[in-house]
């Protein structure tokens, strides 16, 4: 206070006392306030996750370098948060760790003549994190699959990373960063079939702790199969002619085929089992030497453990002089040859027999024969087919033994047999000066009735107005497929080339299997156990429906599946990338159920990556499998 308000104080009250009144005296000067308002603190974020920096920014009323105090309003107290010191400017930066929602103010005491400040405060939210992953719940193998994540809060820059779980260990495939509005974009292209579980987590950063996407569930398929070359390029089939002519057991695990042999003048027959990966030799003696003739067209049961074959081989019996090939079956458990090819006693064949066929469970063996000493009463004097049975080691003659009222007796070949063994399909040859001069049909013998009779007949009756040939029979005897030229079996074939047909004993209805042109046509059909699966080769172009990528552009035979069920057709000698064969594949057989295929081929692109050189086989079987 001033000297002169005191004097002038002091005067007035002396006056007061001496005549008794009060003169009014003056109110003080106004008291400057203890503290002065700044503008409110900017924050770097609105809404902050918990654990999350934020950084506030400001500048105070007066210029001079002080203690800033950071302050958040808790539960209804200003509590202190961070601590900084102003450029002279007045200009601040301060950082604190969010634990809650609730205002934030700037203080600054009283320092020297800078009066103390308190600024507005700034609301400061909290924003729990969350995201989200969208992306295909199925890719086929090969194929991208896209992955979009979004977080929220958004955090431009914050790095995330798509994640596979493998094991109990979630692993890294691909990293990236959040964009703008909180996206993150990632492609994965699996080789691996399977179901997969992915999430994006963003890492932690800036104090906020990490963050994962719930999982996404990938199923990779299969789009074009898993091809495995099944005869090895080195032994046991290192021959020049390589491996051909597969047959598979019931559940694709085991595959027979015959194979040359480097430094062995004759083929010989080897099994591969699908479980172990290893080769073992069929066709040699009692003590594994390799026979010396040519042993081919193996067959094997169901259960892989009999295989039955054709060979002209002299020591993998003993006493075989009829210096003809003959039937032999392969015991896999006892490790055991024998031949079957003999009549009830015994006896030799006295001529050729070929091209056997196996029931199920092995019991069963079906095999054309040009010897007419097998069974008593033949007397046709050509190819006829027998039926073998384990169980009396006895021959059946199933194809007529004399000429019959259509020409048949005459030769017979080919057969296909049931898994009892109750049905055999086999075609036969009617002679050129019989009642259907050079005609070839397909027939099925009845083990209960011991007749065979045609499946094939024209539309509305009759005979088919070409050849019917190389039937294969379903498990059940149902279904029987053959290949044939005929124009008249099914309305609308125009093509005039030959194609594959389905007969069916229930409803005695043929079906048309193959739909295409080419100029060898479709052929070489086999039929699975259940009838479901029909697997052929054909040089037609068009069998695929439109669309189907890979196209059929190789102009060479490839191998397909149709599917009775369906009514589709699918072309599988390709590699796992979907390229096509560069060379023939012929010969398929196909497991119960149609996942396996095996055939033989003299393609070089079927395993990818894979290069040919010249010390390669001229020929391979592969197994190709739908769901791997």
């Amino acid at each position: 206070m001033s000297r002169v308000w005191l004097a002038g104080v002091a005067l007035a009250a002396a006056l007061a006392v001496f005549t008794g009144v009060g003169p009014a005296v003056a109110a003080p000067p106004p008291v400057a306030p203890v503290t002065k308002k700044a503008p409110a603190p900017s924050l770097s974020l609105s809404r902050a996750i918990p654990g999350e920096r934020v950084t506030v920014t400001g500048r105070l009323p007066a210029k001079g370098a002080r203690v800033v105090r950071v302050e958040q309003r808790r539960s209804g107290v200003w509590t202190r948060v961070a601590k900084t010191t102003s450029a002279k400017s007045g200009a601040y930066t301060a950082r604190f760790r969010v634990a809650r929602a609730g205002k934030v103010r700037v203080v600054a005491p009283k320092r020297k003549k800078l009066k103390a400040v308190t600024s507005a405060g700034t609301p400061l939210r909290i924003a729990a994190q969350s995201g989200t992953l969208e992306g295909p719940g199925e890719v086929f193998r090969y194929r991208t699959a896209s992955y979009s994540a979004s977080f929220v809060p958004a955090r431009p820059g914050r790095a995330v990373v798509l994640q596979v779980l493998r094991g109990e260990a979630w692993v890294v495939v691909e990293s990236g960063v959040q964009d703008a509005s909180g996206g993150a974009s990632f492609a994965v292209t699996p080789e691996v079939l399977g179901e997969f579980r992915y999430r994006v987590r963003t890492l932690a950063a800036g104090g906020a702790p990490a963050f994962a996407t719930p999982e996404a569930r990938l199923e990779v398929r299969s789009e074009f199969g898993w091809t495995t070359r099944v005869s090895p390029v080195g032994p046991p089939c290192d021959g020049d002619d390589g491996a051909r002519e597969p047959s598979m057991s019931r559940d694709g695990r085991y595959v027979v085929f015959e194979c040359a042999m480097a430094g062995v003048p004759d083929l010989q027959v080897v099994l591969w089992d699908r479980a172990e990966d290893a080769i073992e030799s069929v066709s040699v003696d009692s003590a594994s030497k390799p026979g010396d003739g040519d042993s081919q067209h193996p067959v094997v049961s169901a259960d892989g453990r009999y295989v039955a074959y054709e060979s002209a081989a002299t020591n993998l019996v003993a006493s075989d002089k009829n210096k003809a090939p003959d039937i032999f079956v392969w015991d896999r458990e006892e490790r055991t040859t024998s031949r079957i090819s003999v009549d009830s006693n015994g006896r030799e064949a006295e001529g050729g027999s070929y091209r056997p066929a196996i029931s199920a469970d092995g019991r069963h063996v079906a095999y054309q024969s040009e010897a007419d000493n097998l069974v008593k009463g033949d007397e046709n004097g050509g190819y006829d087919v027998f039926v073998w049975d384990r169980a009396d080691g006895a021959p059946t003659l199933a194809s007529p033994a004399r000429f019959d009222d259509e020409g048949y007796g005459y030769r017979a070949g080919e057969p296909s047999i049931s898994d009892d063994g109750t049905y055999v399909a086999y075609e036969s040859y009617a002679p050129a000066d019989g009642p259907e001069s050079g005609r070839v049909d397909v027939l099925v013998w009845d083990e209960a009735t011991k007749i065979s009779a045609p499946v094939a007949t024209a539309i509305g009756g009759g005979r088919p107005d070409a050849n019917t040939a190389q039937p294969s029979i379903s498990g059940n005897g149902n279904h029987v497929v053959f290949e044939s030229r005929a124009s008249n079996l099914v309305p609308g074939d125009t093509t005039g080339t030959l194609d594959v047909f389905s007969w069916d004993r229930a409803t005695g209805a043929t079906r048309r299997v193959s739909n295409g042109s080419g100029s060898d046509g479709s052929r070489a059909a086999s039929i699975s156990a259940d009838g479901r699966f029909v697997v052929y080769q054909s040089d037609a172009p068009d069998l695929l429906a439109k669309g189907v990528v890979p196209p059929d552009t190789n102009g060479l035979d490839d191998i397909f599946v149709w599917d009775r069920k369906e009514g589709t057709t699918r072309r599988i000698n390709l590699s796992a990338r979907g390229a096509e064969a560069d060379k023939v594949s012929s010969d398929p057989v196909i497991s119960d159920g149609g996942r396996y295929v095996a055939y033989d081929s003299l393609a070089t692109t079927l395993i990818d990556g894979e290069t040919n050189d010249e010390t390669r086989p001229k020929s391979s079987v592969y197994l190709w499998d739908r769901d791997n």
